[in-house]
């Protein structure tokens, strides 16, 4: 395995992301989480540690977003908008 596969791997990984997302997929939120462990990975083995930093953020925020989005979803096809009166 090259590191440069590991790097192509996450920007390929990164951008899928943001295309499930934008058409509101729920995949969106493992593909992101795959980009970040190839991300982390890649700063880990060039010791970049703002990268790995970073990487651990975005991890953080993708499963905090990934909960809420479900969360929100699961909400929404219990009250569907302009179905009546949310709660």
């Amino acid at each position: 395995m090259t590191w440069t596969l590991v790097g192509w791997s996450g920007v390929t990984l990164s951008f899928f992301g943001i295309y499930l997302n934008a058409h509101k997929s729920l995949w969106c939120w493992p593909v992101w989480l795959l980009s970040g462990v190839a991300w982390t990975a890649l700063g880990v083995h060039y010791k970049d540690s703002a990268m790995v930093l970073a990487q651990v953020g975005f991890t953080v925020g993708n499963v905090y977003g990934w909960r809420q989005w479900k969360k929100a979803s699961s909400f929404d096809q219990l009250y569907p908008p302009g179905k009546g009166r949310y709660p």
